[in-house]
């Protein structure tokens, strides 16, 4: 299920052409099915809105996380008086990137009224 349209995508100032974007939409629902471990299927109508404005910032998320991985890597600072840059390392950049997806998905959940982000052990034991 891809959680977000193009036309939504576009309504939040995406920038991105449509055949790139159902490309990168599908890669970012199949990411906020993980992340929820598969619960915002089930609450797909109910958080309609705010799985639509994860989904179309973490299309974005990933695009440029894997610009970064295809590019010499991800800079990490750069100074200009004696001209030195630094980059991060592909680790580096997949944890940044894990955390933006999650902060992204977080973000627009907000209170999460269905605890889809809920990751800890059931206490009915």
């Amino acid at each position: 299920m891809v959680y977000c349209t193009y036309e939504e995508y576009q309504a939040m100032g995406g920038a991105m052409a449509e055949e790139d974007f159902s490309l990168w939409a599908a890669r970012a629902s199949r990411k906020i099915d993980q992340l929820t471990l598969g619960r915002a299927v089930r609450y797909a109508q109910q958080q309609k809105d705010e799985l639509a404005e994860a989904c179309g910032q973490m299309v974005d998320i990933l695009r440029n996380a894997q610009t970064a991985r295809i590019s010499s890597g991800a800079l990490a600072s750069a100074s200009n008086d004696g001209y030195s840059e630094s980059y991060r390392s592909p680790e580096e950049t997949e944890k940044a990137c894990q955390r933006a997806l999650y902060r992204a998905l977080s973000d627009a959940l907000g209170t999460d009224p269905y605890n889809l982000l809920y990751q800890g052990v059931c206490g009915c034991w």
